[in-house]
């Protein structure tokens, strides 16, 4: 969270101080065009330099939070684009080409974004735009609507105005952002990694696979991952990873739903992936208890997390409670259960088509959990469960601040 403090509020903040302490006063209008400018700019590369993914940026920043932070800053740069434009009409200036453009292009923008809302997207899901190449799309506007601000704003004057080092500051976010987000786009930061098998069980597709150097990530982690197929390398998708540092194999699990993930499941021994990670924190910390709960694949991270816990030998108490519709949808259920059988201080309960009394309910962790007070909860599940989940450990006295997720949705 620090990364997103300093990039969307320290940073255009010092700059916007900077900038009023050099001029002269100026009156409310002119004072907030100004600060919609600063911030309008600095969020813009925010955007960009977090999109790249770059792994020593995002290691330790949830990637919900992210994504969060993205949807606000862009109704801001939306609210300050406005302004700057409105101002310009109110006193009497031109709107020039530039400004049509960036509104133009910001539009756009805003349009495919709509692709990452479940509801919009499961409605175009057969169009000709698929949501590989609408996200596609996405990025490099994004790239472009940064450049035409910038220019359009240098070719205000404005740098001019700034002191020295707050001008060249501006030109090194635009510059490093720009560069980052090209070799992210060019696979600069992916990991090349061969498979070694891929296989799929009650719509679960588990893929193993050597990478070319180990990859530096947590248990609990996600990465981003590509595969390529006859219509060449596809945008990214993020994936938890289901090994932990330890295992001699990297390895995910995911649903298969789309495209993409389906295509995994097609995944033939030799074949060649990219890996980007890891990211996210999602992971327990020196809490006292810990209460895994989970639905179908959500289970995936806390696998991997399960692997540390052990092979650590963490000795505190652990929970996990996880619910699927069918046996087989467990990837390394037989690991699953050595570790069950090899950690005494883990209860594990699998709930299969849980119904009625055995519903993540108020009355199931009451049961089940006992002391529900002495744990910190992590779930992992769609938005309704989760709710669910939350609903039921507040009205048995859980403090907000035990229970914890990441929306893995959102991506």
């Amino acid at each position: 969270m620090s990364i997103l403090i300093v990039f969307y509020a320290l940073l255009p903040a010092g700059q916007l101080i900077v900038y009023l302490a050099t001029r002269q006063a100026l009156d409310p209008a002119n004072t907030l065009n100004f600060a919609a400018s600063i911030l309008c700019l600095h969020w813009m590369l925010a955007q960009t330099l977090l999109a790249a993914k770059i792994p020593v940026l995002q290691r330790l920043l949830p990637y919900d939070a992210r994504i969060r932070f993205h949807v606000l800053a862009s109704v801001g740069i939306l609210v300050t684009l406005v302004y700057h434009g409105v101002y310009k009409i109110a006193a009497g200036k031109e709107i020039d080409l530039v400004s049509w453009a960036l509104l133009g292009v910001f539009t756009l923008m805003l349009v495919l974004a709509l692709l990452w809302v479940p509801f919009f997207r499961r409605g175009i899901q057969r169009q000709a735009l698929s949501y590989d190449r609408s996200k596609s799309l996405h990025g490099w506007l994004q790239l472009a609507l940064t450049a035409l601000l910038f220019f359009h704003i240098a070719g205000s004057g404005f740098f001019d105005d700034l002191p020295v080092a707050s001008a060249v500051l501006c030109y090194a976010l635009f510059v490093g952002a720009t560069v980052a987000f090209l070799l992210s786009k060019f696979g600069l930061f992916h990991l090349g990694a061969t498979v070694v098998d891929a296989h799929q069980s009650e719509g679960i597709v588990t893929v193993r696979m050597i990478p070319d150097r180990r990859p530096r990530y947590r248990s609990g982690q996600f990465a981003f991952l590509k595969s390529g197929g006859p219509a060449g390398w596809k945008e990214d998708h993020p994936f938890s990873f289901l090994s932990n540092p330890q295992d001699p194999l990297v390895s995910f699990a995911v649903r298969a739903r789309g495209d993409f993930t389906r295509g995994l499941a097609s995944l033939r021994p030799g074949d060649r992936v990219k890996v980007n990670g890891g990211f996210g924190n999602f992971r327990p910390g020196a809490e006292p208890g810990i209460c895994f709960v989970s639905t179908g694949i959500g289970m995936v991270p806390f696998l991997s997390v399960l692997k540390d816990l052990r092979d650590s030998g963490d000795p505190r108490p652990i929970h996990f409670h996880l619910a699927v519709n069918h046996e087989d949808e467990v990837p390394e259920r037989e690991r699953l259960e050595d570790l069950a059988a090899g950690m005494p201080n883990l209860n594990l309960k699998v709930l299969v088509k849980p119904s009625g009394h055995q519903r993540f309910s108020r009355e199931y962790f009451h049961r089940e959990v006992g002391d529900v007070k002495s744990f910190t909860y992590y779930l992992c599940s769609s938005a309704k469960v989760r709710a669910e989940v939350f609903r039921a450990l507040r009205s048995l006295g859980v403090a907000r601040a035990s229970i914890r997720w990441e929306a893995f949705e959102l991506g």
